[in-house]
């Protein structure tokens, strides 16, 4: 496969020092960005990931793109651009990091630009602190419960109108200078690095209104690729632009001798709404016939493809036959760590739908596939439940909130908190 390559600069930082960095807002002083950007071009690979870190923390923090952030991306893009740049896969995932902050605020269908510019336009077009004050009162009353309420008051004190202007502004700025210069990432996916062309294929797919452009050359590289772990973003991202033109093409992985391609093609033919039984099945099998150990070419939630699958499969409409609740359930019981973070969302969606669990009833008196859930969860191991996003879903079901507690509530064992448990209670602020 070939395409003709970016117009490379002779030094891709011409102009750096130029910018005027003081006067950009950031996460802490933008001063310090061209010394990181040269960092990048280092011969020690620890020089260059401490300059990432230092790039991401500047520009990005707790999913906010700060102003600093659109006046870095050019010289990222002229970076990866240049051959000579070392790791340029590393760099192209700092560009959709500013592009599109949070991956999974996004997943499992995709970036809806549409709906993000429309929000932004009508708060640029003049939204008043009246307007603000009614859509926080009702965001404040919806709440789950007294603690989240008062969490929720709190984030009204601090809010102002013109700060979220600046916020959005920013963070739709960085995503437009990124898609300005998605030709350079388009033309990576020719690179004889499988590593470069995984993290190219990934990123077309948070581009929507590049799809015209993207899709075709999305499909020349499944004609030639023969590294899984590339093809499976490449799918992926395919499923992630609104056109149908890829479905048949798609359609021909489902049938191949390679897992993840096949999980790959369920999760982009859901997306598309090309939903068959065989895809349903796929995507209810995921946990079961995947492997844990991730690919480490496999760039969309960071490789967890059993946990992708869940989520797509929540999204499906209509009521979700209970052999494929029972393989998600299979599922989660093979996971651990953050891998099970979201299968055991899927799991307590599924079976439990949206209810809350006030009060706790006896475990008795819970659906058989509820009871199921409780001990498939209590049965996991610390690697889990250490971690505070896990706990929180249990925790908003009115569920356990410890392992040896729900282990007890399921009548699996009884005695107190572990040490293990106490730790994680402490280190989680619980």
């Amino acid at each position: 496969m070939r395409y003709s390559g970016p117009v490379i600069n002779e030094d891709p930082l011409a102009g750096a020092d130029a910018v005027d960095w003081a006067n950009l807002p950031a996460h802490s002083p933008a001063e310090q960005i061209p010394e990181w950007l040269r960092a990048l071009r280092s011969d020690a690979s620890a020089a260059r990931g401490q300059a990432l870190q230092k790039l991401c923390d500047i520009l990005f923090h707790q999913g906010e793109r700060y102003v600093a952030a659109a006046s870095t991306v050019p010289f990222l893009l002229a970076l990866a651009a240049d051959p000579t740049t070392p790791q340029r896969d590393r760099i192209i995932h700092l560009l959709v990091i500013l592009a599109i902050g949070d991956e999974e605020e996004s997943l499992p269908g995709g970036l809806d630009i549409a709906h993000w510019r429309a929000e932004i336009a009508r708060m640029q077009a003049g939204i008043t602190e009246h307007e603000q004050r009614r859509h926080f009162e009702h965001w404040i009353t919806m709440a789950a419960d007294q603690d989240e309420r008062r969490w929720r008051a709190s984030q009204w004190e601090i809010f102002s109108v013109a700060a979220e202007r600046l916020r959005v502004g920013a963070g739709l700025a960085a995503y437009d200078a990124v898609g300005a210069g998605i030709g350079v990432i388009r033309d990576l996916l020719g690179d004889g690095d499988p590593a470069l062309r995984a993290a190219a294929a990934y990123a077309l797919g948070w581009f929507p209104e590049q799809a015209a452009e993207s899709g075709p050359l999305l499909a020349m590289l499944l004609d030639t690729e023969d590294v899984p772990g590339v093809a499976v973003n490449a799918i992926i991202s395919a499923g992630l632009l609104p056109s149908r033109a890829l479905v048949p093409r798609l359609q021909q992985f489902l049938r191949g001798s390679e897992p993840l391609t096949r999980c790959a093609a369920a999760i982009a033919l859901a997306n598309l709404g090309a939903l068959t039984p065989e895809v349903t099945t796929l995507l209810a099998f995921a946990g079961t016939h995947l492997p844990q150990t991730n690919d480490p070419l496999v760039c969309f939630m960071d490789g967890n493809l059993r946990g992708y699958a869940s989520l797509v499969l929540l999204g499906l409409d209509g009521a979700v036959p209970a052999a494929a609740v029972d393989a998600v359930l299979d599922g989660l019981s093979r996971s651990s760590g953050t891998h099970a973070y979201p299968i055991a969302l899927a799991a307590l969606r599924l079976t439990f739908g949206n209810r809350v669990l006030r009060p706790l009833p006896p475990f008795e008196d819970l659906l058989p596939a509820q009871q199921r859930a409780v001990r498939v969860l209590a049965e996991l191991d610390h690697s889990a439940w250490r971690w505070w996003d896990f706990v929180a879903i249990l925790d908003g079901r009115n569920l356990p909130r410890t392992r040896s507690g729900c282990r007890r509530y399921a009548g699996l064992e009884e005695g107190e908190l572990t040490a293990d448990d106490m730790r994680d209670l402490h280190a989680m602020g619980f």
